[in-house]
């Protein structure tokens, strides 16, 4: 499970900022240079795996814009002198780490460090700074289990979609919209994730989704997601998953709930299913409105179990809408 949970995720979530990266009209040369070594090759992983390109590419996503973020915890066996003219020193003992992300985009390791710029890895030596400094996958024996998996994943994937496909960047995406954001993985912007245009392909209507939770009792080991409200019976006003500030009704008194992991990947596919399955039988009750859970309606069962653990009496409510006021209300 664990080699799963370390080698798929952020696989996904690195392939989404290679993708963005090589999409950029400004790394034209970048995309051709990449789709030309990987059509002279074959597409076994045997055959692809030492592409320096290739893996090139893949290196820089991983220094810029790390799955995870973390520091590796190391002690100090002997003094190390911080700022010598200032007498700055730190004794044996301690343990000290920096943040991957830090030091991955420190100019001293790299010049113009927030430029993507795959070259920077051609012809690097193992003992170099640059080769020293990735740590996407922290060091040591007790690193990522999932590494290899991942690696792999990544080699096949990006050589494949770059052997058959020319990608464009979505004329709507800003650079802002691909900003990292630490929800348990560092995924980009929820704005980037998702358009009207896919939403509505995606649910059965062709309209938007807003939903409401409805509970009868709030989980007491919860009180900051979960706010029992009045008047009519206590409610759930949320809005999982966004981040956006939607307007509360008047008279409701409302904790505005950011429920971020509970809906990341298949449980927020299940909950929109789950949703759908009201919305299909007639089941539900003109709503207070949450802002949109997901894609649409893909896939069914269980889900809100997880999002509402502890919460007694649920009712769930679903409707469906006409129009969108932003694309930042939606996540994919």
């Amino acid at each position: 499970m664990g080699l799963a949970f370390a080698g798929s995720g952020t696989t996904a979530i690195k392939s989404a900022y290679i993708l963005y990266h090589l999409s950029r009209p400004e790394n034209k040369a970048i995309k051709v240079e990449l789709r030309t070594e990987v059509q002279s090759t074959g597409q076994s992983h045997s055959e692809v795996k030492d592409c320096p390109y290739l893996n090139a590419v893949i290196n820089e996503a991983m220094r810029l814009n790390p799955s995870l973020m973390g520091g590796l915890p190391r002690m100090l066996t002997s003094a190390v002198i911080v700022d010598g003219a200032n007498g700055v020193v730190l004794p044996p003992g301690p343990v000290v780490r920096m943040q991957n992300y830090v030091h991955q985009r420190d100019p001293l390791v790299c010049s113009d460090p927030l430029t993507y710029d795959p070259e920077r890895w051609i012809g690097q030596p193992p003992s170099s700074a640059l080769e020293k400094a990735l740590t996407p996958i922290s060091l040591g024996p007790r690193n990522c289990v999932g590494q290899n998996l991942a690696k792999t994943e990544l080699l096949l994937a990006i050589s494949a979609i770059f052997r058959r496909l020319d990608l464009r960047l979505n004329a709507n995406i800003r650079e802002s919209d691909m900003g990292m954001e630490d929800r348990l993985s560092i995924l980009p912007s929820l704005s980037a994730q998702a358009s009207p245009s896919d939403i509505k392909s995606a649910t059965p209507t062709g309209k938007g989704v807003h939903a409401i939770i409805d509970c009868v009792t709030a989980a007491a080991e919860h009180p900051s997601i979960f706010e029992a409200l009045d008047p009519e019976g206590p409610k759930i006003y949320s809005q999982v998953m966004t981040g956006v500030e939607i307007q509360v009704p008047d008279g409701v008194k409302a904790e505005l709930a950011f429920g971020k992991n509970a809906l990341v990947g298949e449980t927020g596919h299940t909950v929109m299913a789950a949703l759908n399955v009201l919305l299909e039988t007639g089941k539900y009750k003109v709503p207070i409105p949450v802002e949109v859970l997901g894609h649409g309606f893909e896939v069914i069962p269980p889900g809100l179990d997880l999002l509402m653990k502890g919460v007694s009496g649920l009712k769930y409510a679903v409707t469906v809408v006409d129009s969108y006021n932003s694309s930042d209300r939606l996540i994919g």
